[in-house]
């Protein structure tokens, strides 16, 4: 009974380790050793997550998780984080966290808060994202407290977003 006991409890926590699976987030904006470290960072201390890493070159984060659940956790931790990108995890897409933007929600302003905006470079991307979206006529950012301020006439708050992911990057759009 005790050989069996040992047996089953080898095989289970080697089981669990087999399901740990790579998750790939491509086209993060990734500028600088502080992106890196940031994007690495927001994937570390998840249960269920491990050895988090990025990528400048390739503008790549990479971590593994125990399951599809955990592979959403840490898209959303990238997310919390400032960062976005095109998640696969064994061939199939991860989901990115819903923007909880309404359908067909438009203003003349707008603000963009929680972005990872950490250096001149990351202010750049991210404006010049901003800047390709109808309506857009103004943008002033605020790299300390990682908000960028938006102003013109009808701007799709979702399409300011897309253009945010696009370039890399994710933020709450009020």
């Amino acid at each position: 009974m005790r050989h069996a006991t040992v047996a089953l409890t080898l095989l289970f926590g080697l089981s669990s380790l087999a399901a740990a699976e790579e998750v790939k987030v491509t086209g993060v904006h990734l500028c600088c050793g502080k992106c890196v470290k940031a994007a690495t960072a927001a994937l570390q201390g998840i249960k269920g997550i491990s050895a988090p890493r990025a990528n400048q070159d390739e503008e790549v984060a990479t971590f593994n998780a125990e399951g599809t659940d955990l592979a959403e956790a840490g898209v959303a931790a990238l997310a919390k984080a400032g960062f976005a990108g095109t998640a696969t995890m064994g061939g199939a897409a991860v989901k990115a966290p819903a923007s909880g933007i309404a359908a067909g929600a438009a203003g003349n302003a707008a603000t963009i808060s929680n972005m990872h905006l950490c250096c001149g470079g990351c202010v750049r991307a991210a404006e010049g994202a901003i800047k390709e979206v109808s309506g857009v006529k103004s943008v002033t950012s605020d790299a300390k407290g990682g908000t960028i301020a938006v102003s013109g006439e009808a701007i799709s708050l979702e399409a300011l977003l897309n253009a945010l992911h696009e370039a890399g990057f994710h933020g709450s759009v009020n």
